[in-house]
């Protein structure tokens, strides 16, 4: 018995010493008192970060400190490919940026903006829609849609490869479901869905 409050003494003074060494080393930075709601990242020092307020900041120091690069954009969607190259969502419109977020130009789409997107390079990428995904191949230029299936919509994607990549999506029941394509996003197949399960 004698040995079991040892251990379990033991065990708790390891705990608390973990805690005190963990909440020694993590600091709370407070960058804006609106909530961030987007944020892209190109390497462990330069991102974005977009709030709630219509306010894009850049950090280049690993976010020791941040600069306000643009005011207004009420972005829900970042994806940074580089310092200079920028691709963003708001709820009503799709832009693009060539001067690391100071302007941005607005995307023609085939139809409604979604709420996903995701760019490969410069060049290739994709914007979700409700039942479609457009796809472009030169940088927001031109897009061309692929049908995905009625009221499904994707609300993220990730590539494990240029060829390899999954999306989350979601229909207008409330089901949400897992795609993938093996073709660059040219065909998506569903490979799980059920209701109220994302």
């Amino acid at each position: 018995m004698k040995s079991i409050v040892f251990s379990a003494l033991f065990f708790l003074a390891g705990v608390s010493n973990i805690y005190a060494q963990i909440s020694n080393e993590l600091e709370t930075d407070s960058i804006t008192s609106a909530t961030l709601v987007a944020s892209s990242f190109i390497s462990d020092n330069e991102g974005w970060i977009a709030d709630a307020e219509g306010v894009l900041r850049k950090t280049t120091d690993g976010c020791q400190t941040y600069s306000e690069v643009a005011i207004g954009m009420f972005f829900i969607k970042l994806d940074f490919i580089n310092e200079t190259t920028g691709f963003g969502l708001t709820t009503s419109a799709a832009y693009k940026t060539t001067d690391g977020g100071s302007t941005w130009s607005t995307f023609v789409l085939p139809g409604e903006t979604g709420n996903a997107l995701y760019f490969f390079d410069a060049s290739k990428g994709f914007i979700s829609g409700s039942g479609v995904v457009y796809k472009t191949a030169n940088g927001g230029s031109t897009w061309s849609a692929l049908e995905i299936a009625e009221g499904i919509t994707f609300r993220d994607y990730y590539f494990i490869s240029p060829a390899l990549g999954i999306a989350s999506a979601n229909d207008d029941s409330g089901y949400r479901s897992i795609w993938r394509t093996t073709d660059s996003g040219a065909h998506w197949i569903n490979v799980y869905d059920e209701e109220n399960y994302f």
